[in-house]
């Protein structure tokens, strides 16, 4: 561990002061009582002096916005209210998409940002367009976003000849902050995009160089006699199953295992607990299909509403904690929150594995927050079966904020498993530049031979050192139809703790954005790479489809090659839109090429359809139908149809030439109260797209949830 220390201290010693935006505007919030969420602003909201003054960030930076918008708050002992007019010369102008939560692209909308701690490093932002439609998530380390948070919260949006208006209710159960007997200040920034020019507008000034930094919020003022209340919030549920596997008819799949509970409370004003049991995720989207041709599974994004909301508490350089691992939990529960400057998370869940074991998983996370931007953590996972094995894995780690554009971060592990407690180290080192016209980073990072981490988390192979850096020229011309170019050089070298070469690398990539917001790009790679084989101790070789086979002895072979590839992609606010791509290199011994592309068509706006699809083809690969040319496909289809704000359907069929199936995931689901629904949903696999005798496996489930807030 002795290079771990010096890596941390001169990271810390690397460490400079750096202030805030000179000119801070202030918003004041008046007392009121508990006005209607209607989209009207009734006389109670004209008491309150608006603010405006936005400013462009696109497509005139620093200039004033087009159009005026007005933005209020006020406050009540149990909640927060902002108001927005957003006002228009041609109302006939406003573009608006009745859509999913959080899928506000391709509209109009305003949103507000809330550093309820007013600590520059973390906020809560909230956000609608014209249709009413919700999108929140959080902030952290500054300017990293989540937007996978969901509170509990309303909004109202109304339109007229003037524009278009928002009003937002904003419980303090939903917030976290410090419980005071006086005034409250919190950070506070405001956004409107007007969709028709591409124009994004900010109450307090975000530049292209700094961005949406919390650091650089605005003040909100005036915040008196904050009430967070108890925070209980109860959601029931109950599921009915029917399955049918092969050709036998629908049987129910129903008993005690069918209904659930989750659970959220607040302990304090900043400190939140979250637990379930018996969670069903049956309205959650699948997971779309994809050719992978290397020796490394595929990572799947996490969906679950569980698992999601304060993931980013838990990230680190290193993903020693990867969610999908649990993927079958029994219950689960788990504190987030802050006390004083340090971030504080624990995750337990019960697993119910392959084979109908139990596992349980347990994730401990502590930051401290230094200086404005910078912090220090802990980071602790371990994995029990009933078998009395278990994998544990502790970490430290540190990101420091040199300056404005400049962050340095190191991350250092160790892992603890039966029989293997030497070489059970890694490490991960690196810092970054970023502007809007220039930026770069570099890394570096190895792990011991016996590091292993794959049972909570997704670290991939180990035995290895790499360094490697980036580095990226985007100016922005706005001449010959063209409005920015991204030039971007990448490199590394990897070698194994023996000193053995293992790959280097480098790439070159470029991509345009036309003055009508179009897309193209095309690069350029080149490798010399030395490929593990896995094998076992009778010297037989493993099929590298799990992370779990690739430790241990390996013959090594040695393939070098180009790539080259190009795309296009149209502006996907429009009616109809399209991308398309191609790729072609040396692959391991043979040659591959691949297709890929989609169309969009929006022909309402509540109705989108997607097609798209990937060709790769492959030849002359000896592990590969022994280098036959071979032909991998998979298409989709997609459809989401929202018939009102609290009522939709979606449609994804997928089909996979590999083994000539078509997976078919249909989901209805109404809101029949506040954060209460009902959803149907159909999920079958078959040989042909038309005829039921060609269904393998069909499951059909209902499922019916309800909200509850004491």
């Amino acid at each position: 561990m002795k290079r771990f220390s010096g890596l941390l201290i001169v990271a810390l010693w690397c460490v400079t002061a750096f202030g805030q935006t000179d000119s801070v505007r202030v918003i004041r919030s008046v007392k009121t009582n508990t006005p209607v969420i209607d989209g009207l602003l009734e006389a109670e909201w004209w008491r309150v002096p608006p603010s405006n003054g936005f400013t462009q960030r696109e497509p005139d930076e620093g200039q004033p916005a087009t159009v005026k918008t007005d933005v209020r708050v006020m406050h009540s002992d149990n909640a927060l209210y902002v108001s927005f007019r957003c006002y228009e010369d041609d109302p006939s102008l406003i573009e608006s998409k009745l859509t999913k939560r959080d899928m506000l692209w391709a509209s109009d909308r305003v949103d507000f940002w809330l550093d309820t701690y007013h600590d520059h490093q973390n906020a809560f932002y909230f956000g609608t367009n014209p249709h009413g439609i919700k999108d929140d998530g959080t902030f952290y380390n500054d300017m990293d976003q989540e937007d996978d948070w969901d509170g509990y919260w309303d909004v109202a949006t109304t339109s007229d000849d003037s524009g278009w208006v928002a009003e937002f209710k904003i419980p303090y159960s939903t917030l976290r902050f410090k419980e005071t007997e006086g005034e409250q200040v919190w950070g506070f920034n405001a956004f409107r995009n007007i969709e028709r020019n591409k124009e994004w507008a900010y109450w307090q000034p975000v530049t292209r160089d700094k961005r949406e930094r919390v650091s650089e919020f605005g003040h909100l003022e005036g915040l008196t006699g904050l009430k967070p209340g108890s925070g209980l919030e109860i959601r029931p549920y109950a599921v009915a199953n029917f399955e049918e596997e092969g050709h036998t008819p629908l049987q129910g799949q129903n008993d005690w295992e069918n209904v659930g509970l989750d659970v959220k409370y607040r302990l304090a004003s900043n400190l939140t607990l979250d637990a379930t049991l018996n969670p069903d995720f049956a309205q959650i989207e699948a997971d779309n299909e994809v050719i992978n041709l290397s020796d490394y599974p595929v990572y799947l994004d996490e969906k679950r509403p569980f698992f999601l909301e304060g993931a980013t508490l838990f990230d680190t350089r290193m993903e020693l904690f990867y969610s999908r691992r649990v993927a079958n939990p029994r219950g689960g529960a788990k504190v987030t929150g802050k006390v004083g400057k340090s971030e504080i998370a624990f995750i337990a869940a019960q697993n119910q594995n392959e084979d109908g074991e139990l596992e349980n998983f347990g994730v401990v996370r502590l930051k401290q927050n230094i200086m404005d931007g910078s912090y220090i953590g802990l980071l602790l996972t371990d994995k029990e079966s009933a078998a009395e094995d278990y994998a544990r894995v502790w970490s430290a780690d540190t990101r420091i904020k040199l300056s404005d554009p400049a962050v340095v971060a190191l991350h250092v592990a160790q892992s603890f498993k039966p029989d293997l407690q030497d070489d059970n180290w890694a490490y991960n080192f690196g810092g970054s530049y970023e502007t809007d016209i220039y930026s770069g980073s570099f890394w570096a990072d190895g792990r011991g031979a016996n590091f292993r981490a794959n049972d909570a988390g997704f670290i991939g192979y180990t035995d290895y050192n790499r360094v490697g850096s980036w580095m990226q020229w985007a100016p922005r011309p706005e001449k010959w139809g063209i409005r920015k170019i991204y030039h971007n050089v990448n490199g590394g070298l990897e070698w194994q703790l023996d000193n053995r070469f293992r790959e280097i690398w480098w790439n070159y990539n470029n991509s345009f954005q036309t003055m009508n917001y179009m897309y193209f790009g095309g690069g350029i790679s080149h490798s010399d790479v030395w490929r593990r084989n896995y094998i076992d101790e009778n010297e037989d070789e493993l099929e590298p489809w799990s992370y779990d086979d690739n430790f241990g002895k390996f013959n090594m072979e040695n393939y070098a090659g180009w790539d080259y590839w190009v795309w296009f992609e149209t502006d996907d606010s429009k009616k109809w839109a399209f991308d398309i791509g191609h790729s072609q290199g040396d692959f391991r011994d043979g040659y591959e090429r691949e297709i890929w592309g989609g169309i969009q068509v929006r022909p309402r706006s509540n109705l989108t359809l997607n097609f798209g699809g990937e060709l790769d083809h492959v030849e002359g690969v000896s592990d590969i139908e022994d280098g036959a040319k071979t032909d991998f496909i998979v298409t989709r289809f997609k459809t989401e149809w929202y018939l009102s704000l609290k009522m939709f359907t979606r449609l994804n069929v997928q089909y996979v030439h590999e083994d000539g199936s078509y997976y078919t995931n249909a989901l209805f689901g109404y809101e029949f109260a506040p954060e209460s629904f009902f959803y149907l949903v159909y999920d079958d696999d078959r040989s042909q797209l038309l005829g039921w005798e060609t269904v393998n496996d069909r499951k059909i489930k209902m499922k019916l949830s309800y909200f509850m807030q004491i």
